[in-house]
């Protein structure tokens, strides 16, 4: 070979390697830049997804504390009405007290209102007639005591003084109470608040009523229905008790028929309705698959 052949190998050498150079920082230096950073932005990504799920998880935690929590104040005040709960309540207070109860009329979406108990204020600045006889038959002693040592010889001063020593031996001084106060406004003809007095309603909070008609045979059982209602989970209150017979009726033997009109009210709260219905109690009622249900068809 001759030197013009060396020199074209050495010039094709040349191209071959810039050429490679080339193509090296062109193609594949950017494409290992590339897959480095993906695989940075995979490595955080994995992180993030690692840190949501962290969140998640305590999120859900929180949450099902959170739904038990409602859940079980929900058990005493719903959001949601629950009729068929607070009938079952009726019915359960029915089986254990062994009442019947012969008709039962229900009201909706009543207003509840806030009573505070007044008692009448008593009044110091009333003049209590006992004490003020009192005082003067002190005063009336401590001047006859001081005329009986400027003049001894002096029978009226003696039998003044006689007369008031005997007095206050045989009266002993009243003992004044709150109640002899009380009267005493009231004979003087001021009007005294006592009582429940009705506020403004509550806000926020409904109730609904069962006007129930009781059939009685004794009176234990009526005071064990009473009783059933007061115990049961969610917060009942009784709000009447009307006798529906007459007066001289009587209960013998648990024969006699007589019959109670008791209003039974239970309450909710509406307002967090679309907050906290999903996680109001259920009520799970067992499937009666030998009967028709009218309803479900």
């Amino acid at each position: 070979m001759t030197r013009k052949h060396y020199s074209i190998l050495a010039g094709l050498a040349v191209v071959i390697i810039i050429a490679l150079i080339a193509v090296f920082f062109v193609q594949i230096q950017p494409a290992r830049e590339a897959s480095a950073t993906l695989t940075t932005q995979v490595d955080q990504e994995r992180e993030l997804i690692a840190q949501l799920e962290d969140q998640v998880e305590e999120q859900t935690l929180e949450a099902a504390t959170r739904d038990d929590r409602s859940t079980e104040l929900q058990r005493r005040l719903p959001v949601v009405k629950q009729t068929d709960q607070f009938i079952l309540d009726i019915n359960r207070a029915e089986e254990v007290s062994g009442v019947r109860v012969q008709d039962m009329l229900m009201a909706y979406d009543l207003p509840v209102y806030a009573y505070e108990t007044i008692g009448p204020a008593l009044r110091t600045d009333i003049e209590d007639p006992a004490s003020t006889a009192v005082d003067v038959r002190v005063d009336d002693e401590e001047n006859e005591e001081n005329e009986e040592s400027v003049n001894n010889t002096s029978e009226s001063a003696n039998e003044t003084a006689d007369e008031n020593n005997e007095l206050t031996d045989t009266e002993e001084q009243p003992v004044v109470d709150d109640e002899a106060i009380i009267e005493r406004q009231l004979e003087a003809g001021e009007e005294l608040p006592r009582g429940a007095v009705q506020q403004g309603p509550i806000d926020g909070v409904l109730k609904q009523t069962a006007t129930i008609t009781l059939h009685v045979n004794n009176y234990e059982s009526l005071s064990t229905f009473l009783q059933q209602l007061e115990n049961s989970v969610r917060i009942l209150n009784t709000e009447s008790i009307v006798f529906l017979g007459e007066e001289e009726d009587r209960i013998f033997d648990g024969e006699t028929n007589i019959f109670y009109e008791v209003q039974v009210s239970s309450f909710y709260y509406p307002e967090l309705e679309e907050e906290l219905e999903s996680e109001a109690p259920i009520i799970d009622y067992r499937e009666q698959e030998e009967r028709e249900q009218p309803f479900l068809n």
